[in-house]
C-alpha cells in the first residue's frame, strides 16, 4: 500500500486525458478439422507454445517465447491468447465441430493472414506426420515376445512327448510349463492387438482440413482519464493499495491448507496430540543429532519423554483390555515424507533406553534408509530373510547393531535388491524376533500415502503413532491417512506434532519454571478439577480409534474398587 502511495505521488501523466487513438485492425481466421477424435487441447497447445509458433517468430525476426500461454478462463474450450510478433493470436478448441479455430488480429491485414495460414499449415503438417515411435517399439517388443513364446512352447511340447506315459511327475511338470507359457502368449497377443489398433488410429488423425481466411476492419477508440492533483492521486493509490493488500491476504489465507497448531491437527485427524515437539532451527543443531541423548536437559528431550509418558498412560488406561502394562511394539508413520519419523523414532528410543529398557529399532523404510545416521551405526548388515517366503525367519542377534545410545540396538532395512513383498516379509519376521530379545521394539516405516508397506505391518504392532509437521503437513493428506487407518481399525494412539508453532520465536508462548503450584497443586498431574478425569482418561476419550471400554465405565470400576 505504501508503494502505491509513493508511486502515485511521484508519477504524473503529462496530460489529464490520454490522447485518443483511432486505429484500424484486421482479423484473419482459419479452421482446422479432424476426421477422427483427437485431443483438441493438445492440438491447441502445439499451436500456442513450443516449436511451431517459434518457427514463425524466427521467420519474422522476433524472439522465441518459452512461456505457456494462459487460457482466458477455466472452461474446457476456453480460447488461449498469445502474440507472434505484432499479431495478437487466439486459439480456441471447438469440441462440437471436432476442430480448432486459429484467429490473428493485426493492423496489417496481409501479416495477419499470412501468420494465421502458416501456423495452421504447420499444425496440420505436424499432426498428420506424427508417428508414435514409443508405441511402434512396444508393438515390436510384443511381437518379439510372441515369437519367443511360440518357440518355447514348441520345445516344451517336444519335451512333454519324450516323457514316459507312466511318469506322472514328468508330464505334470511340462504340462504346467505349457499352461504358463500359453497364458503369457495369450496376454502378449492381446497387447499387440490393442497397440496395433491404437497405432493405426493415431496415424489418421487429420485426414481432412478446412481453412477459411479473411479479414475485416475493426475501429477502436481508447480514452483514459487520470487525476492530475497529488491529493487525488494519493487517495487513488491508497484505495488501490488497500484492494491489493486485501486480495493478497485473502489469497494467502485460502492457499495455506496446512495444519497449524494443536486444534487444527486434532480437528483434521480426530485424534489427540500426544506430544508437541519444539521447533529447532537447523542452524542450532546438526541434522542427525538425537537431542534426547546429546542434550538431555533440552526442551526437545523433555518433549520426547512426554511422548513416552503419554503412550504409557494411554496404554495403562486400557490395561484390562491388553495383555501387558506397556506397549512392546510401536510403529511410527506419517502421511507424507520428510515429516520427522526417523527423528522421532531415534529420540523415542533414547527416552526408553534412559529408563533402563532394552530397545531395538527397526528401520523398515528400505527405500530411504537414514536411521543409522541418527544412531551413529553402520549401514550394514541389512535385514535378511534366512527362511522361506512361506515361513520367513530372521537371525536378529546377528544383524542387531550397537549404537551410540546405550541400550539401543539398530536393525537396518532390507537391501535395495529386495522386492517390496520380500522386504515386507522380512520386516514382519524381524518384528516377531525383536520382541523375543528386547523390552521395546520401535518400527520406522515409510509414509502411508506413498507406499503400502506400513499397512502390511499394522497387525504386527501393539500401537501406532502418527507424525505430522506443523505448518507443513497438508490437512487433506493427514485426513486421508487417518481415514485409511480408521478403515483398517488400526490401534492408533494419537499424533505427534513436530515443530510446534507454539514453541517458535515470536509466537508469544512463554517457557519457564512458573508451573503455578498454588491453588491447583493438590491435584498434580493426575487429576483435572474441571472435568474430574486424569490425563490418560482424557486422551482415551478423544481417540476414535480405541476399541476399549468408555471412560465412564472405567470410573465406575474405580469407584467400586475404592
Amino acid at each position: 500500500m505504501a508503494l502505491c502511495i509513493v508511486l502515485s505521488w511521484f508519477t504524473a501523466p503529462s496530460n489529464s486525458t490520454a490522447a485518443k487513438e483511432n486505429r484500424q485492425q484486421y482479423i484473419a481466421s482459419q479452421l482446422i478439422k479432424s476426421a477422427t477424435r483427437v485431443s483438441l487441447d493438445q492440438v491447441a497447445l502445439d499451436a500456442t507454445a513450443g516449436a511451431i509458433p517459434n518457427k514463425i517468430r524466427a521467420a519474422l525476426g522476433v524472439p522465441a517465447n518459452s512461456l505457456l500461454p494462459v487460457p482466458k478462463n477455466s472452461d474446457k474450450n476456453s480460447p488461449v491468447a498469445f502474440n507472434i510478433g505484432d499479431v495478437a493470436m487466439e486459439v480456441k478448441p471447438e469440441g462440437a465441430r471436432n476442430a480448432v479455430r486459429i484467429t490473428g488480429t493485426a493492423s496489417d491485414p496481409y501479416l495477419a493472414s499470412v501468420v494465421v495460414q502458416v501456423l495452421g499449415d504447420l499444425v496440420v503438417e505436424e499432426w498428420n506426420g506424427k508417428d508414435d515411435m514409443g508405441m511402434a517399439l512396444r508393438i515390436e517388443a510384443a511381437e518379439t515376445e510372441i515369437a519367443k513364446l511360440n518357440e518355447e512352447i514348441s520345445k516344451t511340447s517336444a519335451l512333454l512327448a519324450t516323457c514316459d506315459i507312466k511318469n506322472a511327475t514328468c508330464r505334470q511338470n511340462y504340462h504346467g510349463q505349457l499352461n504358463e507359457k500359453r497364458t503369457r502368449l495369450k496376454a502378449s497377443q492381446s497387447t499387440r492387438s490393442t497397440l496395433t489398433q491404437q497405432f493405426e488410429h493415431r496415424k489418421a488423425r487429420f485426414s481432412t482440413t478446412f481453412a477459411q481466411v479473411g479479414s475485416a476492419p475493426i475501429s477502436t477508440t481508447d480514452s483514459v482519464t487520470l487525476p492530475t492533483g497529488k491529493g487525488a492521486r494519493v487517495a487513488l493509490g491508497l484505495i488501490v493499495g488497500l484492494l491489493l493488500g486485501s486480495v493478497a491476504a485473502f489469497a494467502l489465507s485460502r492457499s495455506d491448507s496446512s495444519i497449524f497448531g494443536v486444534s487444527s491437527t486434532e480437528s483434521a485427524t480426530r485424534l489427540p496430540v500426544l506430544a508437541e515437539i519444539p521447533f529447532v532451527s537447523p542452524s542450532r543443531r546438526r541434522r542427525y543429532d538425537v537431542l534426547t541423548h546429546s542434550a538431555p536437559m533440552s526442551r526437545t528431550a523433555d518433549s520426547h519423554r512426554g511422548l513416552r509418558t503419554s503412550v504409557e498412560l494411554m496404554w495403562m488406561a486400557n490395561a484390562e483390555e491388553t495383555d501387558s502394562l506397556a506397549p512392546r511394539t510401536i510403529l511410527i508413520t506419517s502421511a507424507g515424507p520428510s515429516e520427522g519419523k526417523s527423528t522421532t523414532t531415534a529420540n523415542l528410543a533414547a527416552s526408553y533406553a534412559e529408563m533402563g529398557k532394552t530397545v531395538i529399532v527397526l528401520d523398515l523404510d528400505y527405500r530411504r534408509r537414514r536411521l543409522h545416521r541418527f544412531l551413529d551405526a553402520d549401514s550394514d548388515p541389512h535385514l535378511e530373510n534366512v527362511g522361506t517366503l512361506a515361513e520367513p525367519a530372521v537371525d536378529i542377534e546377528s544383524i542387531a547393531l550397537p549404537t551410540s545410545i546405550p541400550g539401543v540396538r539398530l536393525v537396518n532395512s532390507a537391501a535395495a535388491t529386495y522386492s517390496p513383498a520380500e522386504a515386507t516379509l522380512a520386516g514382519q519376521a524381524a518384528i516377531l524376533a525383536a520382541k523375543e530379545v528386547a523390552d521395546i521394539v520401535i518400527i520406522d516405516t515409510p509414509p502411508l500415502l506413498v507406499t503400502n508397506d506400513p499397512f502390511d505391518l499394522l497387525s504386527y504392532a501393539d500401537t501406532v503413532i502418527l507424525i505430522a509437521k506443523d505448518a507443513v503437513t497438508k490437512i487433506s493428506a493427514i485426513e486421508r491417512a487417518t481415514q485409511q487407518l480408521r478403515r483398517l481399525d488400526a490401534p492408533v494412539l494419537g499424533v505427534v506434532l513436530i515443530g510446534a508453532v507454539s514453541s517458535r520465536p515470536g509466537y508469544g508462548y512463554g517457557y519457564g519454571y512458573g508451573y503455578g503450584y498454588g491453588d491447583g497443586y493438590g491435584y498434580g498431574y493426575g487429576y483435572n478439577r474441571s472435568t474430574g478425569r486424569s490425563p490418560a482418561e482424557a486422551l482415551v476419550s478423544r481417540n476414535p480409534f480405541r476399541r476399549k471400554t468408555t471412560v465412564e465405565e472405567q470410573t465406575d470400576r474405580v469407584s467400586l474398587n475404592e
